[in-house]
């Protein structure tokens, strides 16, 4: 459980960061149209739907935190880790460093909503399954593999000139309206049965031949995948369908790149005789030749024959890589991972596996949240809670000697009173004493913490439900070292645990 939702937790990142990076592209989209090749768009784009699937900012992540562990100018751990310097420590313990506090009715609706999301990505993923198979079923139906002559040296031909070897199959059908390439491991072009010319013909295998050596199926099948992973956020849609037209741009630019002005104004010709076509039929099938909307743009750059200049070229590549860096830079950000003044934490993420190389290399007064508890490092000479109790603090248990036992369980008995806790452990072994506390499975795994040799406080930043909670400590090894709890009626005094 607690494993998904710190994925979705990091996919809704991504989603936020590339549709924020999306959107800030658009807002260029108008220079970039009129100076940068079609080929530049295509990339770009692509580059910003990774953004949706791979998180950059762990590369960042991980560098920064081999930096912070082997700078030799960090001597102080208080200043490394961004806390309060030591004249000021003494305060944290009553209000600097606090995270907002999550009730567990709200967790309980947000442990729901991995499994809502991956519903939505499967049943995303079954409509376009089935949408395939029924057009493929359709149009295969209606199709035939032709033995044409002429046809198929025209198309060795075009496989010869764009160095393309693989064994191409072409079928006609009466059902589609425009040319497309259909399968992945089998690639076929498929024709409609409209009367083209040699040379139209010649363009149109160029084209759909162009698709396939650039494994373009593959990368709309990859899109296909964002996109259902990503199917509560609609940029992630409105990106598939931009980059679908920019494929088809730089497919465009790619074919006619060695044609004269003639030739190109022929080949924007058979563009419009088929989108014609594709209007006259009324078809509710598109490909290359049928998208609309980007025909007038896709004509521009087909007749555009001047080369960019040096300077617009070297603009296209700092913009591209100003991206990359900005997304990955946010993404760092929003993930709290990269600040070099945050303190060492892991605010709302769940603990499945323990934080136990964070605790080793924890100093005094640091302190690491993780989901709704507080665990902060205390000195070797410090007491712990005495047996006089203040204000409306109460003892929940005690131990006064862990006496090498390799499991115990006490109980927290929380109450309308009181729904605070801290507790109080002083491991004095090598051996790391495991830490569980909850009833339900969902809180003892979110609640699992290694604690190493030395004294730590364990603290409670919520309030708990009005129900006694087990809290069990274990080692095979035996654990060495005592502890204590108090029961607490404010998070004033959990957080002071000063019982």
């Amino acid at each position: 459980m607690l494993v998904l939702i710190g994925l979705y937790n990091q996919l809704l990142i991504m989603s936020i960061i590339a549709g924020l990076l999306y959107l800030i592209l658009k807002l260029f989209s108008i220079a970039t149209h009129k100076y940068f090749s079609a080929a530049w768009h295509y990339y770009t784009y692509l580059l910003i739907s990774t953004f949706f699937l791979i998180p950059y900012y762990s590369v960042l992540s991980a560098f920064n935190t081999f930096t912070r562990k082997t700078a030799k100018w960090a001597q102080s751990p208080l200043i490394e880790l961004g806390l309060p310097p030591s004249d000021i420590i003494s305060t944290v313990s009553t209000s600097t460093i606090q995270i907002s506090p999550k009730s567990h009715e709200v967790f309980s609706y947000i442990r729901l909503l991995p499994y809502f999301l991956m519903a939505g990505t499967l049943i995303f993923i079954a409509v376009v399954v089935c949408k395939n198979i029924r057009i493929n079923r359709r149009i295969f139906i209606a199709c035939q593999k032709t033995d044409d002559r002429v046809l198929l040296d025209i198309l060795s031909e075009c496989k010869r000139s764009i160095g393309l070897k693989k064994e191409i199959p072409v079928y006609m059908c009466s059902f589609i309206g425009t040319p497309l390439v259909t399968g992945l491991f089998r690639p076929r072009i498929v024709l409609p049965n409209i009367e083209f010319s040699s040379e139209e013909l010649g363009y149109i295998f160029k084209h759909e031949l162009t698709h396939i050596k650039k494994y373009d199926a593959w990368i709309k099948l990859l899109l296909l995948f964002i996109n259902a992973l990503h199917w509560f956020n609609p940029l992630a849609y409105i990106i598939r369908f931009d980059i679908d037209r920019f494929c088809e741009a730089f497919c465009d630019k790619t074919v006619t790149g060695s044609m004269n002005k003639e030739e190109r104004r022929k080949y924007c010709g058979l563009i419009l005789s088929v989108l014609w076509n594709v209007a006259d039929q009324n078809t509710k099938l598109f490909s290359a030749f049928s998208d609309k909307r980007s025909i007038e743009w896709r004509i521009y750059l087909i007749m555009k024959t001047e080369k960019s200049k040096r300077w617009v070229r070297r603009a296209a590549v700092a913009f591209t890589l100003s991206f990359a860096l900005l997304g990955t830079g946010l993404a760092y950000a929003a993930t709290g991972t990269g600040s070099a003044n945050a303190p060492l934490s892991t605010s709302g993420t769940a603990n499945v596996s323990g934080l136990s190389a964070d605790f080793e290399n924890m100093e005094v007064g640091d302190i690491v949240y993780v989901g709704d508890i507080a665990i902060q490092r205390v000195a070797d000479d410090a007491q712990g809670p005495g047996d006089s109790m203040v204000q409306t603090t109460t003892e929940g248990f005690s131990v006064s000697d862990f006496a090498g036992n390799q499991s115990l369980d006490k109980t927290l008995s929380l109450n309308s009173t009181y729904k605070y806790w801290f507790i109080w452990i002083d491991n004095t072994s090598s051996n790391k004493i495991n830490v569980t506390i909850g009833n339900d499975e969902t809180t003892q795994t979110n609640n699992f913490h290694q604690i190493p040799k030395g004294k730590y406080y364990i603290w409670s930043t919520n309030a708990w439900p009005t129900s006694s909670q087990t809290v069990s400590f274990s080692n095979g090894a035996g654990m060495y070292g005592s502890a204590a709890a108090r029961l607490c009626s404010t998070l004033a005094e959990a957080e002071a645990h000063n019982g």
